[in-house]
């Protein structure tokens, strides 16, 4: 019952948006716009659906309300940048799917003295969290400064 609330939200808050935005004597392209933003964003929110079949929604919506030409919709969906995303996604869903990233970590963290952190382990975490760096340059950096002020030397 929740999940098909959920997915009538989306289509019944994008037609009160396009309502309100009519009324207020906006162009046609303009409110079935504001409609489909408002019917992703819901969905995307609630996760009714999965976020494949939500990000598809303008590819079907925008020709149907004739906001787009459908080739000009597809042509936004073949930029190389969505490639390079969707490259991306396939690794990280593989990464996961064969618990890739667990066993990294592990092995990371094991090669080197388990339970101590004293003077000569601060190097070893160091040298951890550098080879993380290069792996994710942005999460892992921030945690390779935090270890550093957290553990105090001597500890």
């Amino acid at each position: 019952m929740r999940k098909l609330l959920s997915i009538l939200s989306g289509p019944v808050t994008g037609g009160i948006i396009y309502l309100v935005f009519s009324l207020n004597n906006l162009s046609h392209p303009v409110c079935a716009m504001a409609m489909v933003t408002a019917w992703m964003a819901l969905w995307w929110i609630t996760e009714a659906v999965e976020i494949g079949v939500t990000s598809l929604l303008p590819f079907v919506l925008l020709p149907l309300l004739n906001i787009m030409k459908s080739d000009e919709v597809a042509f936004q969906y073949m930029e190389q940048t969505i490639f390079l995303f969707i490259g991306g996604f396939f690794l990280a869903y593989a990464m996961e799917k064969w618990d890739l990233h667990h066993r990294l970590a592990y092995r990371m963290f094991s090669c080197k003295n388990p339970c101590r952190y004293n003077d000569h382990r601060l190097p070893d975490l160091n040298v951890d969290f550098q080879y993380s760096h290069h792996i994710d340059a942005c999460g892992c950096g921030f945690c390779h400064c935090n270890i550093q002020g957290i553990i105090p030397a001597g500890a």
